[in-house]
Formats: structure tokens, C-alpha cells, sequence
């Protein structure tokens, strides 16, 4: 009787399976890169509102808030911008990042 911890099944890495593909990772990550920015630059902007309310008339702290939010804005721009230049490059060089990723040739 061969309990589970005797049996001989192995277990693969999926990393050498052959089932890696390049494209895919890198549509994640600037998936995972734009999630990530996204969220962090509405943390930011909450926290930019949350200053100019806490701010109590005082002009530094309402400049501050101010120079938080405008920043939070800027950042929200660059980030739809970054977004739209994949975009436009994948559908120039089609190649798809922003859904199934980049599609290598292979010779099979």
C-alpha cells in the first residue's frame, strides 16, 4: 500500500514547461504597472483633498494641498498618456500589450 508521500508523481515548473510566453508577462506587468498607478495616484489625490479641507484657512497648507493635487492630476495624465502611447504602438507595430500581449514568431 503506497501512502501519498511515497508516491512517484513529479511536479513541473511551469517556468521551464515550455509554457512561458514573453507576451503575456509583459502585458501583465504593464497591467499590473498601470493598476498600481492608478490606485496609488487616487490615494493621492484623496490625500491632496483631505489636506485642503484639514487645511483651516492656514495659505501654506491650502498651497501645499493645492501643489498635491495639481501633482496627483499631472500624474493621472501621464499615466492616460503612457496608456494611450501602447495603444498606438500596438496597433502600428501589431502587437496587442494592452490585452493578449505581444505576439513573438515562432518557426512551428
Amino acid at each position: 500500500m503506497a501512502l501519498l508521500a511515497q508516491t512517484q508523481d513529479s511536479i513541473s515548473n511551469p517556468a521551464l514547461s515550455g509554457n512561458l510566453d514573453l507576451g503575456k508577462l509583459v502585458a501583465g506587468v504593464f497591467s499590473l504597472l498601470t493598476f498600481l498607478g492608478a490606485v496609488l495616484l487616487f490615494l493621492y489625490l484623496v490625500l491632496g483633498g483631505i489636506m485642503w479641507i484639514t487645511a483651516g484657512g492656514d495659505a501654506k497648507k491650502t498651497e501645499s494641498a493645492g501643489k498635491q493635487i495639481t501633482n496627483a492630476l499631472i500624474g493621472f495624465t501621464l499615466l492616460a498618456i503612457g496608456w494611450a502611447i501602447a495603444a498606438v504602438f500596438g496597433s502600428i507595430l501589431g502587437i496587442d500589450i494592452l490585452n493578449e500581449g505581444i505576439k513573438i514568431p515562432t518557426w512551428f
